[in-house]
């Protein structure tokens, strides 16, 4: 019999967003001579990761909720974890992880595996049930770790000292070299004198693509020859062509959809803009720096964690579409100092490598399960 810890994350979606990506980054690079891993999730809906984990050889197993509060799915898990003696679960979602946990009580002592969490988003944003139901539930946990100082500030209570800080980061050798290419541009039928804009962010409503698109009918309204690329799918994606085309945007706003070349946008564009409402610790923005974009960037969140004003980007305080819209402006006429932020950015991201913060996740469940936690 294997002498492998066996871990089973648990996710609400593998629709590709951020902290569902970085499932797949940390098992790219995990100890796989040490650790078997597995993936359940709740909706067979968002399933666009799935081929990605089999690739890496990590299986996922749908519990097939009809929604997200179709609680069938808790008695799927718990007949998954009977099946499969995991030593760890470890869960990334809220209310996911605040039901598994109550479900792992139901276990006989000798079968409970140790359980772990990892807060990817601010309790505040949490809908009221879901933000009672993980404070209640917490303290079951043998582990918790949060993805930035403004999660960790968000955590109730006694809780919050003991929320492990563990930013999260990409996978670095993904990043493409610093040779110029022209393939989006060319591909958008760019002219040589306009500056591209670009995000990548999947369309929800804290990404808050309402705010951009009206800053973007500003830009050009004062004259600065800007196009934007947007990256990324979502519930709100038609609401958004529908607004693009309500502000006449549609020569110069490019809704791209879901796209497997983001790197490549990302190294050919001149400023990359995250307009969000809040964030935890955007991936989207760790993968921009480590491309080189010149940052704008809303002040929300853990976004003050990654950027630094001035020196590998710039922060919008604002709410106003205005004020992120002057933020880009300071940018477009001045390549020498896009350029400086750029190389700035590149060097800051050397430290979001994925493979310490997936050594020390590693680390812990070892820890746990030489405590004899995990049985």
């Amino acid at each position: 019999m294997s002498d492998h810890i066996r871990v089973l994350w648990l996710v609400k979606g593998l629709y590709p967003g951020g902290a569902e990506r970085l499932l797949v980054s940390m098992a790219r690079v995990a100890d796989r001579s040490r650790f078997d891993y597995e993936v359940a999730y709740l909706l067979p809906s968002q399933d666009g990761l799935v081929p990605a984990l089999a690739a890496l050889d990590v299986p996922a197993h749908c519990l097939a909720g009809a929604n997200e509060y179709d609680l069938g799915w808790a008695v799927r898990l718990r007949r998954l974890l009977v099946a499969g003696s995991y030593d760890i679960l470890h869960g990334h979602s809220p209310y996911t992880s605040g039901v598994a946990r109550l479900v792992v009580q139901t276990l006989p002592h000798s079968r409970r595996p140790a359980l772990v969490s990892t807060e990817h988003g601010l309790w505040s944003k949490y809908v009221l049930p879901t933000r009672v139901l993980n404070a209640l539930t917490y303290g079951l946990d043998r582990h918790h770790f949060v993805v930035s100082d403004a999660v960790r500030r968000e955590v109730w209570g006694v809780y919050r000292d003991r929320a492990e800080l563990l930013v999260q980061g990409i996978v670095t050798d993904d990043i493409p070299p610093l040779t110029p290419t022209t393939m989006i541009r060319t591909e958008l039928g760019l002219g040589a004198d306009e500056v591209l804009l670009a995000t990548v962010a999947n369309m929800r409503p804290e990404k808050d693509y309402p705010r951009l698109l009206r800053a973007m009918r500003m830009l050009l309204d004062d004259g600065h020859p800007v196009r934007l690329a947007a990256a990324g799918g979502g519930p709100l994606f038609q609401q958004i062509v529908e607004l693009r085309d309500e502000l006449d945007l549609g020569g110069k706003v490019h809704l791209l959809g879901h796209r497997e070349d983001v790197f490549q946008l990302l190294r050919e564009c001149d400023i990359f803009v995250l307009s969000s409402r809040f964030e935890a610790y955007p991936v989207a923005l760790m993968e921009a720096m480590a491309c080189g974009c010149a940052i704008v960037a809303t002040a929300v969140g853990g976004v003050p964690d990654v950027v630094k004003p001035g020196i590998d980007g710039i922060l919008v305080d604002g709410k106003r579409p205005r004020d992120l819209a002057d933020s880009i402006a300071s940018l477009v006429p001045d390549p020498e100092r896009r350029s400086r932020l750029s190389r700035a950015a590149r060097e800051r991201a050397a430290a979001f490598d994925i493979v310490r913060p997936t050594s020390r996740v590693q680390e812990v469940y070892a820890g746990l399960v030489r405590a004899g936690s995990a049985r």
